[in-house]
């Protein structure tokens, strides 16, 4: 129905509350919902109500205390008859959905009086000797996800308006003289991406890796990109530049990730900083760095679709975060230092912040030459020398980190003393933006290969979300073999539960088990076993270079110009290859004993076990 009468401004407002002052169109789908049952009931309590069950606000809290240790029970709950606790007392079930899933909680209920109380806890994670939800209530997110539904007599069906992301319940009948029939039930909330993408691979758990990282990617795309469907729900941009690259992988649908781009634009300091995660309240959320990324991401979308619309649309956001950059660099070292206003993040790990940081300038120095040739190819030269003027003048005073076995130390102190660490992650961004490149064998044999192979292991290490940065320079340099080997060890146990983690190793009932900025293996393993890498703005170029692990794989990578797909096999002694190209792209292909070269449309080899040709 046209009807346009919701868009009319509002008579009044919540108080504290500001009207919408502007509308737009949504510029992404509509969610999709879909209804999903339980997969069981792993366990069922019973016990007396906490004083004041009936008037308490916090239902989450009201249950912690009650005791949330269950017995086994093992049974389908896709219809609980609940036999009456008693006045007073509740009987509650532990519920698993199977895995991680997010949406709104549906209860249909027959057999009502009128005046029962169905309470839910809802939990990423339990105990399973003791059937206790892992709920931490006085954790410093203090998470509580809970609902409350008073019955009427009769026949009824209730779908709660907020939407959670948990694989377990706690469902609790209190106060109830009768028995109750509860259908309990879920109706999604998620971004309605399309899956293009496929990876397959005789290895049963990189598939399952890869299996779970989708998943895990599709839990975080609600109606922005979120870090966890579990916790805050933010849209984060440090994540959210990690997502849109699953996403391109697995879908290659492009708009959540415009969306984003435009919502952190919109949302500025008078200085020029964007906020952390947006739309947000949250004040103390301020990363300078995840400016950066912002920034980063403008080249991003250029590089996926081709396109620099979202560069032109947000040049006031732009000039306004750089001149907060400019302004904030030091004439004396030429670097921009930690302002203590704000949280400078880096990553989850000890790296020096609190002063000129290494890292922290790297990315400046990526994000302005990233900047430089989408000023220049929008007809903005003028812009594009002065940019790059001043990453030629960084290059320059990034050279005093710079230490004569060619490692990069981890930053200068303010009073200009260089520090003595030279973590995984200054030479992965070194390696990333190009500075002294002379230098990459030394920095990947001296620090980087030594922490993939378990051979060392930093007090500095990158965080899962941020290897992904470390996996992209080893896979660059021939390494990808020995990158799938530490995603094997390290996401199989993630596979196990369905979802990939915030860190790897989570504190329960805290720390997120559910968290998409650690996903990156969807692409990774795509990129190392398919050997797709994308070469050229749009997709119009690939670099073909398959690690043989395994014995077959079949790999599709969705592109604006059509689907690539990679198939390899071994049979009879030897590895047969092919590769699919749509029309429009071109590859490079780096085959073992193959000379170089570049082919387009569909092309097949067979290799021998020495890799040598046999024939293409």
């Amino acid at each position: 129905m046209n009807d346009s009468r919701w868009t009319a401004q509002p008579a009044g407002h919540p108080w504290n509350g500001m009207p919408w002052y502007s509308l737009e169109p949504r510029g992404i789908p509509m969610l999709e919902e879909n209804i999903l049952l339980p997969a069981k009931c792993l366990g069922t309590a019973s016990g007396r109500c906490a004083k004041d069950f009936r008037s308490v606000r916090d239902v989450a809290r009201l249950r912690f205390d009650e005791g949330l240790g269950h017995r086994p029970w093992d049974f389908k709950a896709v219809e609980i008859r609940v036999a009456p606790p008693g006045r007073g007392r509740f009987r509650s079930f532990l519920i698993d959905f199977g895995k991680t899933v997010v949406g709104s909680l549906g209860l249909e209920i027959s057999g009502a009086k009128g005046g029962e109380i169905l309470d839910a806890l809802h939990v990423e994670t339990i105990d399973e000797a003791t059937l206790t939800p892992h709920f931490e209530p006085d954790k410093h997110c203090r998470m509580a996800f809970g609902h409350r539904l008073i019955c009427r007599a009769g026949e009824q069906t209730h779908v709660f308006y907020h939407t959670f992301g948990f694989r377990y319940m706690v469902l609790t009948l209190r106060d109830s003289a009768g028995s109750l029939t509860v259908r309990p039930y879920l109706r999604t909330t998620v971004y309605p991406l399309e899956q293009h993408g496929a990876f397959h691979n005789s290895d049963a758990a990189l598939e399952k890796i890869w299996e779970t990282c989708a998943w895990t990617q599709r839990v975080c795309s609600l109606d922005a990109y979120v870090d966890t469907p579990w916790r805050e729900q933010a849209q984060w941009w440090g994540d959210a530049r990690v997502q849109a690259k699953n996403t391109f992988f697995y879908s290659g649908d492009t708009r959540l990730f415009r969306r984003g781009i435009a919502q952190i634009a919109a949302q500025t300091l008078p200085n020029g900083l964007t906020y952390g995660h947006a739309p947000t309240v949250a004040h103390g959320c301020i990363l300078p760095d995840f400016t950066l990324i912002w920034l980063i991401t403008l080249w991003d979308y250029s590089w996926q679709t081709g396109s620099p619309e979202p560069f032109l649309a947000h040049q006031e956001t732009i000039r306004g975060a750089l001149k907060y950059f400019e302004e904030m660099t030091n004439p004396q070292t030429g670097l921009v230092g930690c302002d203590k206003r704000y949280w400078l993040f880096l990553d989850w790990t000890g790296i020096f912040k609190d002063g000129y940081s290494t890292v922290y300038n790297l990315w400046l120095l990526v994000a302005l030459e990233k900047l430089v040739p989408l000023f220049r190819t929008t007809g903005k030269p003028a812009e594009a020398r002065r940019l790059a003027a001043w990453a030629a003048r960084l290059r320059k005073s990034l050279g005093a980190l710079a230490r004569k076995d060619g490692l990069l130390c981890d930053g200068l102190t303010f009073d200009g003393k260089p520090v003595a660490t030279t973590s995984i992650h200054s030479q992965t961004l070194a390696i990333l933006a190009g500075f002294q490149p002379e230098h990459n064998a030394a920095r990947i044999a001296k620090i980087l290969l030594p922490f993939i192979r378990r051979e060392t292991t930093p007090e500095i290490s990158p965080s899962c979300y941020w290897i992904t940065y470390v996996f992209e320079v080893l896979t660059a340099a021939g390494h990808g073999a020995e990158v799938v080997d530490f995603i094997r060890e390290k996401w199989t146990p993630m596979a196990a539960h369905g979802t990939t983690w915030e860190v790897f190793a989570p504190r329960v009932g805290d720390e997120s088990f559910s968290h998409a900025w650690s996903a990156h293996p969807l692409y990774h393993l795509m990129q190392v076993v398919g050997g797709i890498r994308q070469n050229a703005a749009g997709w119009k170029e690939i670099v073909f270079q398959p690690h043989f692990i395994g014995e077959e794989a079949d790999v599709t990578v969705p592109t604006p110009l059509g689907n690539i797909r990679s198939v390899w096999k071994r049979e009879d002694g030897g590895i047969k290859v092919s590769l699919s190209l749509p029309e429009g792209i071109s590859a490079a292909v780096l085959l073992p004993g193959l000379k170089s070269r570049k082919v387009r449309n569909n092309f097949s080899w067979v290799l021998d076990n020495t890799s040598k040709p046999l024939s293409g």
